[in-house]
């Protein structure tokens, strides 16, 4: 071992107070009164316990580290000039700018925690002096990633960094600047956003930075991949602060997306569909909506296999099947909707959607006919006629209808308790429906102030609110006569008078399970004005994921995880996957084995048929 007092006093040299000054390389440029009177009292008391840190300049000593001893020890000779004014203090002294350099870093980092903008500047002027970014990181005792990052933000317009040191700005804000072109973007950004409502918000921040990029972790990133993007001329912005990688040039990326979805249209075209569209987004629901449906036959089941699945999907639906019986009825499932190839006059009454899903994969959507060829689909028998005017056949249903109908009233509670937190637009609805023509089937809310359904039948994790549970029925408790408790009632708070109106009126709104268009429209509309989240009212459970498919547990998996799920996860049984995501789901100890955007997937997800529209305008309102 290292005898340490040794080598501190060959290096030791003991100075006036008066002919020390402070270096401009010690990052702790600004220090408070408070902290200077606290080290002239401890020096007074105890001494100077801990030597200074300099560097010889040739003409004098400037100090690196010990800064605010510095400052103490020059209060304690400005008020007491005869004692103070000839002390020396000792100082370990280098002629060495390098080590110089390194000593004022890792000190004061060391010491005490550093301003985020102070260690900005340590960080950038030990780099300067051409130090790797790996030995620079050696010397602050930190990680390269934490180099890089504090590296990035030096390069920001001194205005940012300043509003950083000023703390009108946080770390995380200054962090989004770094995602600019160049200083003249970040600039022009910032004093466009600073002292707006929400210009000090990181979100607001990189959002309006990266209005013209596309995200490397979206669907086309995913599909055209970094390394064919950079081959065709594009450039990339990366985030050090939140991992992720902003493809600049996002017409480009669209640009070759695009190419490579009609590589895969030429090869179905050529198969004798009659049409094929491309497009990097999901097919619009209302124009699928609109049209009809070729299947290819299916391999079917024996009537043996057929009267055992019925048997299996009655168990799998209420919970009672056995382990071994839920994979069996999904082998049944699989093989019964397993189609076979589309024959020759299919293709020539129908086409095909190619698009790209959430992970960027090829999803092909076979069969589609269009409006003005259903007709002659129907008469050519591939295509039969249905209930709704001007369609063809419908998709199978994703979802039995007992758990549809449960995930319905959840998502309907979930607006009624938004709605209940904005008494005006309450009323207004309210109001609306008793001055409009329009007939109770069509209402969403029940002038009769009956509890509309938002109770799924099994437990599935919706938080109660005995506000709106269906046996709810005190409304203003009559502990007197009518007339005396209504003068009461007049008589309470305006506040608590409101309360109960608003949750009157939310315990009536929603749409029933069969509503009609008009209703479920209404419905929609007011959503998108609340801006609900179902997740503040409802944590998915074992009870929800035993009645998905096992096939719907690997989707689950794959969009809490950000990437397909392991090979063995997709082999482990049902009952297993179940507990798995129970567990992250509603176990804070289960979801530190996850990563920070992991957690953020488990608390933001479900199932997309339960989310709302919205749009930024109504965010920024809200």
């Amino acid at each position: 071992m290292k005898d340490t007092n040794h080598i501190a006093a060959e290096t030791v040299s003991y100075i006036p107070v008066s002919d020390l000054a402070l270096s401009p390389m010690n990052p702790r440029q600004t220090v408070s009164d408070e902290e200077i009177l606290a080290l002239v009292a401890s020096i007074e008391s105890v001494g100077l316990i801990q030597s200074l840190a300099g560097f010889d300049t040739g003409e004098r000593v400037e100090i690196v580290a010990g800064g605010r001893r510095l400052r103490a020890l020059q209060a304690l000779a400005e008020n007491a000039a005869d004692e103070w004014a000839g002390f020396a203090v000792p100082v370990r002294v280098t002629a060495d700018r390098t080590e110089a350099q390194s000593w004022a870093s890792t000190e004061n980092i060391m010491r005490a925690e550093l301003h985020p903008a102070d260690e900005i500047r340590a960080f950038a002027d030990l780099a300067t002096t051409g130090y790797p970014i790996e030995k620079v990181a050696q010397t602050f005792g930190v990680t390269v990633r934490r180099v890089q990052q504090r590296m990035k933000l030096a390069g920001l317009p001194a205005p940012i960094l300043d509003a950083l040191r000023a703390d009108k700005l946080t770390l995380d804000a200054a962090a989004a600047y770094t995602l600019a072109q160049d200083e003249a973007h970040a600039l022009a950004v910032f004093e466009d956003m600073n002292g707006t409502y929400y210009g000090s918000e990181a979100y607001t921040i990189r959002r309006k930075l990266t209005a013209a990029m596309a995200d490397g972790g979206g669907r086309e990133g995913k599909f055209v991949g970094r390394e064919d993007y950079e081959a065709a001329g594009g450039t990339i912005t990366t985030d050090l602060f939140e991992d992720k990688v902003h493809f600049n040039d996002a017409a480009l990326l669209t640009e070759l997306a695009t190419a490579k979805l009609e590589e895969i249209a030429t090869d179905l075209r050529a198969e004798g569909w009659k049409w094929v569209e491309t497009s990097t987004e999901d097919t619009p629901w209302d124009i699928k909506q609109k049209m009809g449906r070729t299947y290819a036959e299916p391999i079917g089941l024996t009537d043996e296999e057929q009267a055992r699945y019925d048997d299996l999907a009655e168990k799998v639906e209420y919970g009672e099947a056995t382990d071994e019986e839920q994979e069996e009825a999904e082998a049944l499932s699989e093989k019964m909707d397993r189609p076979g190839p589309y024959s020759a006059e299919q293709m020539a009454h129908a086409g095909v959607f190619v698009t790209l899903d959430w992970s960027g994969k090829v999803h092909i959507e076979a069969g589609m006919v269009r409006p003005e060829d259903i007709d002659a689909a129907v008469e050519a028998g591939i295509c039969r006629k249905s209930a709704h005017v001007g369609t063809g056949t419908t998709e199978k249903p994703k979802y039995p209808q007992a758990l549809t109908d449960d995930m319905t009233r959840i998502r309907n509670a979930a607006i009624q308790r938004a709605l209940a937190k904005k008494p005006e637009l309450a009323l207004d609805l309210l109001t609306f429906v008793l001055a409009s023509d329009l007939s109770s089937y069509a209402a969403p809310v029940a002038v009769n102030m009956e509890t509309m359904p938002n109770m799924p039948k099994n437990d599935m994790g919706l938080d109660e609110d005995a506000r709106f549970d269906p046996t709810y029925t005190v409304r203003f408790k009559r502990d007197a006569g009518t007339v005396e408790t209504f003068e009461t009632f007049r008589a309470s708070p305006k506040k608590q008078r409101n309360a109960l109106l608003t949750a009157a009126i939310a315990r009536g709104f929603g749409s029933d399970l069969h509503g009609n268009g008009t209703k479920r429209a209404f419905v929609d509309h007011i959503a998108s004005m609340l801006v609900p989240n179902v997740r503040d009212v409802w944590t998915p459970n074992e009870a929800f994921f035993k009645r998905l498919t096992a096939a719907q547990l690997d989707e689950v998996f794959a969009e809490v995880l950000g990437k397909a799920p392991s090979a063995e996860t997709v082999k482990m049984k049902k009952a297993d996957k179940v507990a798995a995501l129970a567990l992250w789901f509603e176990d804070p100890d289960a979801q530190k084995a996850l990563t920070a955007d992991q957690k953020a997937r488990v608390k933001a997800w479900h199932p997309v048929e339960m989310g709302f529209e919205t749009t930024d305008d109504t965010v920024q309102a809200e």
